[in-house]
């Protein structure tokens, strides 16, 4: 008997296995058709799941990108008629980055058809914590992260609730630790007009929160530049748009967040969205980068976008 319920697991674990998704449709354009044997052949949608007992037909003029779980992508631009199990020999590694991570976080929920934004807030970890902090329940600083630059005028500041502290105090320091601005807040979040509350200085600075507890954060590095200096570090957004393929495109962003310049990047994945309207995949991406810095109703907005 016990045999028997093996054979049995294994059996259905095979199957299982078999007839699991090995493609989504990530970007396509132009008529294209799936079918699978003894099936006729339907319309191909965006964010399909493909698997290898399955058919697809490009037309004229039409593409496809397809990414596997694994975070790898494949261009098809070519009329013709494609077996999905033959697809795999020529797929090419998705650009390392925070993009490609939330691929493989997203197959899941998507697969199941978890179309709903807390099962990607779930899967999203809110925050790369900033700041050194000493004291029980402490939390600590989400946004800007260490390293942020910028020269948007409107800064938002959040940090985790840190217990009995009552108000707090932001506070944005020189780069000598000197305080350049105080303000009383009772939120976790707030929004400053970095040109008007600094009087138009850039350069260097730090930020933290003091409370009236044990609790001390140390300050996260943060510069604001000009607009000027801004184009000059990373080109111009007309620069971005020159690039035509998706997944390049993915590829600058994450070379954005990794560089530190997560508004300009914020502002590169909203042309990419409205480029690509009703793209599940994409707005999930978009989603989770926007959670990890604290940006929650932003995400929650976006997620809606691809429904």
């Amino acid at each position: 008997m016990k045999l028997i319920f093996t054979f049995s697991f294994f059996l259905i674990s095979f199957i299982c296995w078999a007839q699991a998704p090995s493609y989504c449709i990530y970007l396509m354009s132009g008529d294209i058709t799936v079918s699978a044997k003894g099936k006729p052949a339907k319309k191909a949608k965006l964010n399909q799941f493909l698997s290898d007992n399955q058919e697809l037909k490009l037309g004229g003029k039409a593409q496809l990108t397809l990414v596997t779980r694994e975070s790898k992508y494949l261009v098809l631009n070519t009329p013709g008629t494609y077996p999905v199990a033959n697809l795999s020999q020529n797929l090419k590694n998705y650009p390392p980055g925070v993009t490609q991570k939330y691929v493989s976080l997203l197959w899941k929920d998507l697969v199941a058809s978890q179309d709903n934004f807390s099962s990607v807030r779930k899967s999203a970890s809110v925050g790369t914590m900033g700041g050194v902090h000493r004291g029980d329940d402490c939390g600590g600083l989400v946004f800007p992260t260490p390293g942020l630059h910028t020269s948007e005028d409107n800064i938002r500041f959040t940090w985790r609730t840190i217990p009995k502290s009552g108000n707090y105090e932001l506070v944005i320091l020189d780069d000598q630790l000197n305080d350049v601005l105080v303000r009383q807040v009772a939120d976790t979040i707030v929004n400053v007009n970095i040109p008007k509350e600094l009087g138009g200085k850039v350069g260097n600075f730090y930020w933290t929160v003091r409370v009236k507890t044990s609790c001390e954060i140390d300050p996260a590095p943060f510069e604001f530049v000009t607009k000027e200096q801004d184009e000059k570090s990373v080109g111009s957004e007309q620069a971005f748009q020159s690039i035509t393929d998706p997944i390049q495109q993915l590829s600058a962003i994450d070379q954005l967040v990794k560089d530190g310049w997560i508004y300009r990047a914020f502002r590169y994945f909203d042309k990419l969205i409205k480029n690509n309207p009703g793209n599940k995949m994409l707005s999930g991406q978009y989603a989770m980068l926007l959670l990890q810095y604290g940006f929650s109703k932003e995400a929650e907005e976006v997620y809606d976008l691809g429904k």
